[in-house]
Order: C-alpha cells, then sequence, then structure tokens
C-alpha cells in the first residue's frame, strides 16, 4: 500500500514538474486569463521569445468578430525572422494576442454571455481600458522580462481605434500601427488620443476599403512627423491586409522592428 501511495506522489510530483517545465519553456505560448473591472473574464495568448534577455512585448488586438488567431500568420512570420540570419534579423518579442471583449472566449460575466453582436457602445468602451489592465498585469509578472519601455501595439479595425486609446492607460507603448482605422466606430473615436500620443504611428489602408481609407488619410493628415500612411490597392480591411499582401506583412515586421 505504502508503495503505491509513493508511487502516486511521485507521478503528481513528475505531472507538476511537466506543468512547470512546459510554462516556462522559451518560445512556448500560454493562455492566460484576466478579470476586467466588470468581472469579465478575458482571455489573451502570451508567447515567450527564446531568450533570457529584456525583449519588447507585442500586442495584438483582432478586429471585430475575429479573434486572437487572426494574427497567427503574423505571429509566424515575427518568428521566422527572429531565427533567420541576416539583416532581415530582428530582436523576438513577447508577443500577447487577445480575444476582444465579447469575442472568442472572452464572454463570460458572471455566468452571463457577453457577445459582440449584441453589445451597445459602452460596452465597447471599454475595450481599451481591458487590455490595459491586462497589460499591466502581464508586465507586473516577474517571470517576464520585458522591456517595460519597448511595448508595441498592433490593432485591426476596432482594434485599431482600442489600440490607440489604450495608450492613455498605459505608459511605456512606444509604437501603434493601426489596421484599417475609423474615425468613430461602435462609439470609439481615436483622433484625441492620436493627438496625445507620443510615441510612433503606422496606418495601413486599402484604397477600396472607402470609410477606413478616408479615416486614415484624416487621421495622418497633420501630424506626418509621427504617423506614417501606407496604402494598398483592393477592399482588405484590418489583418486581411497583411494576411493577403506578403509586402504589407514585410512593412509592419520592418516598422515595428527597426
Amino acid at each position: 500500500m505504502r508503495k503505491i501511495a509513493l508511487g502516486f506522489l511521485l507521478l503528481v510530483g513528475l505531472l507538476s514538474a511537466a506543468v512547470v517545465s512546459a510554462v516556462e519553456r522559451p518560445g512556448l505560448t500560454v493562455e492566460r486569463v484576466f478579470n476586467t473591472v466588470d468581472s469579465l473574464r478575458m482571455y489573451a495568448w502570451v508567447s515567450r521569445p527564446m531568450s533570457n534577455d529584456p525583449a519588447p512585448l507585442l500586442v495584438l488586438l483582432p478586429m471585430r468578430a475575429r479573434d486572437h488567431r487572426s494574427y497567427d500568420d503574423l505571429r509566424a512570420a515575427i518568428i521566422n525572422r527572429a531565427i533567420g540570419f541576416g539583416k532581415d534579423k530582428i530582436i523576438w518579442p513577447y508577443v500577447v494576442a487577445f480575444d476582444l471583449r465579447g469575442h472568442g472566449r472572452s464572454k463570460d460575466r458572471g455566468g452571463a454571455t457577453v457577445h459582440f453582436r449584441d453589445m451597445p457602445n459602452e460596452e465597447y468602451l471599454k475595450i481599451p481600458v481591458d487590455v490595459a489592465g491586462a497589460v499591466t498585469e502581464i508586465l507586473a509578472d516577474s517571470s517576464y522580462l520585458i522591456d517595460p519601455e519597448r511595448i508595441f501595439v498592433v490593432g485591426a479595425s476596432i482594434g485599431a481605434n482600442s489600440a490607440i486609446m489604450m495608450t492613455g492607460h498605459l505608459s511605456g507603448v512606444s509604437k501603434v500601427a493601426m489596421l484599417s482605422p475609423g474615425l468613430k466606430y461602435r462609439g470609439l473615436e481615436p483622433e484625441a488620443a492620436l493627438e496625445a500620443f507620443e510615441g510612433d504611428v503606422t496606418v495601413f489602408a486599402s484604397e477600396e476599403d472607402r470609410n477606413s481609407f478616408a479615416s486614415a488619410r484624416h487621421l495622418v493628415s497633420g501630424r506626418e512627423e509621427q504617423c506614417t500612411l501606407e496604402e494598398f490597392y483592393g477592399s482588405e480591411h484590418g489583418t486581411d491586409i497583411i494576411n493577403t499582401y506578403p509586402e504589407a506583412m514585410k512593412k509592419l515586421i520592418d516598422w515595428l522592428f527597426e
């Protein structure tokens, strides 16, 4: 009986060690859950670099009706560049990709379901604060070696508006990439936040995506020293731009890690 008990304890110990090892292994992506101020359970996936040196943190915010997986191609492209050789090699960052409020797995609030299709503007306006709070928790986690002054944020569509607006709730953000922003989308109006932001901004937009294209040009106008505008043919919106055009993917990564 004692041998069985000892064997069981040994097995539990080995399994526990395996879990700890897996969580701490460099390069691994781990699911994390954050509780927002109104008790929504918000999910994100954090990837570690293959390095023990301080590294930037890249924050990824999807567009409406998409989840964190819409950035899988960007994450893969970054890893390929980080493990490559020559002049195209970049530093391997920490990466956190979110399921925004009402999207993917981020729908449970005290047993009630929050879904993006039914959310009023008041719920969408909470997204920048949601993300800033979660990133603050990540930065406070001593198991990560994140450079707190090199936080880069990429957002698509409603995630683009949220990306620049979260900078008002989080210090250390030095770059924001806005893919297909809007001047006013579900109550999220990014222009005042862009005016207050002191870091660098790039804006991507497709010419036939009329509303976002006009919004992008308006946001960049008069801010050319701070903002760059990348224009593309076609009607692709948000992450579809970088996932469709290899040159757009390269431009974004080059800009983030130059």
